[in-house]
């Protein structure tokens, strides 16, 4: 009996000490550099023609999860933060609750959906040379979703790209230059039955890209994530790429990050295997045919250092 609880007291610290230990050896998968001003407004530097499909962007996945579980958290910036680095483009999960919109991961939420909309709205009026891009990827209860509609037609809409044209829409977010967003936000929803009547919302594809005049493409195939950093780059992601040359309309997301498929080494934990690959990939591109169909790339941990690497292809494609 003694020899017992001896074990389980083990494994309860063990359990207990985890946590704390993820974080500790998983560092490497922050980037802990200072962010310099020119960082939120590094739009300027490119031209108005520029198509915003042409466009190298820094994007944030699952967004709003900083200070989340180890098992939950992808970001340890807050979206405001996430802004002034230099992210445009942000994955945005939202969960109704109790305590109103706030985003989730899994099993787990927090942090206000509505303070970091009002912190999107402050940085766009602070900085009108730059534009983001909400993609409402997921939603989890009941009424999520039509309190999100309410919020986008009483705050964001003034602020959002609308296709006032006769084209589709599809065709309509391809043919967008960066003169036409600058100061506004882009915004994608990822439920084609819930879809708003409202043509400042636009449809983006489901993970395996199958859906008819969708308007971002952002292709996830879930073993693939859940593979070795190594074989993620050179098979996955290219993989992703040539899904992306089938579907050539509208914007598209490369997904950066990787899975925990175990569910118990945490986001943080696969990121700090992965981070210097990634990089070492991103830096490629920018002698690679590839660069031509990147768009967004999508990374966990976003910050100063890890967007900068991304800002630049813009320059290997000429647009700085």
């Amino acid at each position: 009996m003694k020899r017992a609880t001896a074990i389980l007291i083990i494994i309860a610290v063990i359990l207990c000490a985890y946590p704390y230990a993820v974080r500790l050896f998983a560092n490497g998968a922050i980037d802990n550099t200072v962010t310099e001003p020119e960082m939120s407004s590094w739009m300027q530097d490119i031209k108005d023609e520029a198509k915003v499909s042409e466009i190298v962007i820094p994007g944030s996945h699952d967004a709003g999860t900083a200070g989340f579980s180890w098992l939950a958290e992808t970001q340890n910036r807050n979206i405001k933060e996430q802004l002034n680095a230099g992210t445009r483009y942000f994955d945005l999960r939202v969960q109704s609750t109790g305590k109103g919109l706030v985003f989730y991961h899994s099993i787990f939420n927090g942090n206000s959906y509505i303070e970091a909309r009002s912190d999107i709205l402050d940085f766009l009026a602070l900085n009108p040379t730059e534009f983001v891009i909400l993609d409402f990827q997921h939603f989890k209860g009941d009424d999520t979703q039509s309190l999100l509609v309410e919020d986008i037609r009483n705050n964001l809409e003034p602020y959002a790209v609308a296709n006032e044209t006769g084209a589709s829409d599809a065709e309509f977010i391809s043919s967008l230059t960066l003169a036409d967003v600058r100061g506004k936000c882009i915004i994608f929803w990822g439920d084609e039955n819930t879809l708003p009547d409202m043509n400042c919302v636009f449809l983006r594809n489901n993970d395996s890209g199958t859906r008819n005049n969708s308007c971002l493409q952002s292709f996830y195939i879930g073993d693939n994530n859940k593979k070795s950093s190594s074989w993620y780059i050179e098979n996955a992601l290219p993989e992703y790429i040539s899904m992306r040359k089938g579907q050539s309309e509208g914007l598209f997301v490369l997904q950066g990050q990787l899975t925990d498929g175990l569910f118990i080494r945490g986001p943080r934990l696969r990121e700090a295997g992965h981070n210097r690959n990634m990089s070492s990939y991103i830096n490629s591109l920018a002698d690679s045919e590839d660069l031509g169909y990147i768009n967004v790339i999508m990374r966990d941990y976003v910050g100063p250092s890890k967007n900068a690497e991304i800002i630049a292809l813009n320059g290997a494609k000429g647009l700085l």
